[in-house]
C-alpha cells in the first residue's frame, strides 16, 4: 500500500523567515480551497500535459515535497515564475523561493512509465485514461535551502503542522472522483492522504462491493472473474467485521500490457481506494499461480479499508506488523475458505513468509526492522503473530480482536500501537504466558528465533505443517 504521512514528531527545528511581499497576483490567497493552507490548481492542458498553480496562505521562503522517493520533478517541471527554482537536495524536491511568496507556477508532464518504490503519481489506462495521484503536491514548510539538506532525505526529521492541501482538477475530459463522473473541476482536500482522480472516457463499472474503472483491455478470464470474486471476499470481510463499508470501494484497475514477460502487479489503498496496475506476458491466459494472487491482493487492500475505515491510525511505523499482519492473514484465511485450489499457494507464500520473518529475525527485534531496512518483516511476520494472536483467543476472532482494539484506540487517543495491541489481549482473557511470548516475538532479540516461533506457534495449537525435512512452515491449522 501506499504512504499514509502523518503529523510528525518534533525533530529537527525549522522555522519561516521573513523578506519581502510576495510577488504573485495578491488575490491567490483568495483562491484557496476552503479550510487549506495550501491550494493546488492542476489544469490539464492536453491529454498528459498539466499547469499547476500554487497558492499559500502564509508567504513561504522554502518547501519540500513530502513525497520525494525516486522522483521526477526536476527533469519534468518547469517553473514559470520568477525567482523560484526547484531543486533535487538531498533526497527530498524543494521549492526555494528568492523572497518569501504566497505562491508559484509550474508546467509538467505525467510520466506513468516511471516506477516508483512508494507509490505512483500517474497511473495510465489501455485506452488513453490517466489517473492522478493529488497527494503528489503535498508540501512542508521550511526555513531555506540549508534546511532542506538538514533532512539527510528523512522525513521524521522535519518539524511542524502538515499544511492542509485542497487540490482543484480541471480537465475537458471526464473525469471520474472516487467512483462518481465528474464534469469541468474535481477537488480533493487531504492531509498526508490523498486520491487519484481518473482523466478519460473508460466506463464506470459497477458492482454490489466496488465502483470505478477496469481497463477494458485486461485479459477476459480476469474481467469474467472479477466481480464474483470481489464479491466473495466483501462479503467474508463484511461477515468477519460485523459491519459493511459504508459505501462501496472505490477502484481503480489499469492494465499496462503484455509487452514483458512474466507478471508484474503494483497497487495498495489509498483513502478508501483501491488501485491496481497490472501487466505481463503472464496474464495471457489463465494462470495458477496469478488467479489467487489478484484474489489475494485485493482480499488484503480491501481489508485495510476495514481497519481504516473506524477512525483510529497506527502511532507508530515500527507497528507495521499489527496492520499488515493482519491484512495478510485475513487474506490468507480468506483465500483458504474460498477454494482448495488455492492451497499450493498458500503454502508457498506461507513458506516464503516464515524464512522471510526468521532472517529478520535473526538480524535483532521486529519493531526495529524498518530502522534496518526490512520492512517486508512487519509482513512477514505480523501475518504469523496475527494468526497466534487468533489462536490464543478462545472467545474471539481475530477480526473481533480488531474490533475491541480500534473501539479501544477511539477512547484512548484514537490511534493504536505495540501497548493498546497486548492490552486488548489482556482485557479478552488470553493467557497471560502465551501474551508474554508473544510479545517477545515483537520486541526481544532471539539466539535462534527459529526454534522459539515454532514452538509458539505448537502451544497456541496451529499444528504447523513443514516443507520436506526442514523447519520451514508452509501450513498450519487455522483457528476455528
Amino acid at each position: 500500500m501506499g504512504p499514509r504521512l502523518t503529523r510528525f514528531a518534533l525533530g529537527l527545528v525549522l522555522g519561516l523567515g521573513a523578506c519581502s511581499p510576495a510577488h504573485l497576483p495578491s488575490d491567490n490567497v483568495a483562491g484557496l480551497v476552503d479550510g487549506t493552507d495550501v491550494t493546488a490548481v492542476v489544469t490539464e492542458i492536453e491529454a498528459g500535459r498539466f499547469r499547476i498553480e500554487y497558492r499559500f496562505a502564509e508567504p513561504q521562503t522554502a518547501m519540500v515535497f513530502s513525497r520525494s522517493g525516486d522522483d521526477y520533478r526536476t527533469e519534468s517541471w518547469l517553473s514559470l515564475t520568477d525567482g523560484v527554482v526547484l531543486e533535487r537536495l538531498n533526497g527530498f524536491d524543494t521549492l526555494i523561493f528568492d523572497e518569501r511568496a504566497t505562491g508559484a507556477v509550474f508546467e509538467f508532464r505525467a510520466r506513468p512509465e516511471i516506477q516508483y518504490g512508494e507509490y505512483s503519481h500517474f497511473v495510465a489506462f489501455s485506452d488513453g485514461g490517466l489517473a492522478l495521484f493529488t497527494g503528489q503536491f503535498e508540501l512542508l514548510p521550511i526555513h531555506n535551502r540549508d534546511a532542506a539538506l538538514a533532512l539527510n532525505g528523512d522525513l521524521s526529521q522535519w518539524s511542524g503542522e502538515q499544511p492542509t492541501l485542497g487540490v482543484r482538477v480541471e480537465s475537458d475530459r471526464p473525469m471520474v472522483q472516487r467512483g462518481a463522473r465528474v464534469q469541468g473541476s474535481a477537488v480533493e482536500i487531504s492531509n498526508g492522504a490523498g486520491a487519484f482522480i481518473y482523466f478519460g472516457d473508460g466506463e464506470i463499472e459497477e458492482a454490489e462491493s466496488y465502483v470505478g474503472i477496469v481497463d477494458a483491455a485486461l485479459p477476459i478470464w480476469i474481467r469474467e472473474e472479477f466481480p464474483n470474486t470481489l464479491a466473495f471476499l466483501f462479503a467474508r470481510l463484511e461477515t468477519g467485521w460485523g459491519f459493511s463499508l459504508d459505501q462501496p470501494a472505490a477502484l481503480l484497475f489499469a492494465y499496462e500490457g503484455n509487452e514483458n514477460a512474466g507478471f508484474s502487479n503494483k497497487g495498495g489503498v489509498v483513502d478508501r481506494q483501491l488501485i491496481m496496475q497490472s501487466s505481463g506476458q503472464q496474464l495471457d491466459q489463465e494462470d495458477n499461480y496469478v488467479r489467487p494472487y489478484l484474489m489475494w491482493f485485493f482480499a488484503h487492500e480491501a481489508t485495510h479499508l476495514f481497519q481504516f475505515s473506524q477512525g483510529p491510525e497506527l502511532s507508530d511505523n515500527r507497528d507495521s506488523w499489527i496492520h499488515e499482519g493482519a491484512a495478510n492473514a485475513m487474506a490468507n484465511r480468506i483465500l483458504y475458505e474460498r477454494s482448495a485450489e488455492n492451497h499450493p499457494y498458500l503454502n508457498y507464500t506461507t513458506a516464503r513468509a516464515w524464512t522471510g520473518c526468521i532472517a529478520s529475525l535473526e538480524t535483532g527485534p521486529l519493531r526495529e526492522a524498518g530502522t534496518r531496512g526490512e520492512f517486508q518483516a512487519y509482513y512477514d511476520c505480523g501475518e504469523f503473530i496475527a494468526v497466534m494472536t487468533d489462536a490464543i483467543l478462545t472467545d474471539y476472532t481475530l477480526f473481533e480482536f480488531w474490533n475491541e482494539m480500534l473501539a479501544s484506540a477511539a477512547t484512548e487517543g484514537d490511534s493504536y500501537g505495540f501497548d493498546t495491541y497486548f492490552a486488548t489481549l489482556t482485557r479478552l482473557g488470553a493467557d497471560t504466558e502465551l501474551i508474554s511470548r508473544l510479545r517477545a516475538v515483537v520486541e526481544d532479540p532471539f539466539e535462534d528465533p527459529q526454534v522459539a516461533l515454532l514452538q509458539l506457534m505448537i502451544d497456541v495449537g496451529l499444528e504447523p505443517e513443514f516443507t520436506g525435512e526442514s523447519n520451514t512452515v508452509r501450513a498450519f491449522q487455522y483457528p476455528q
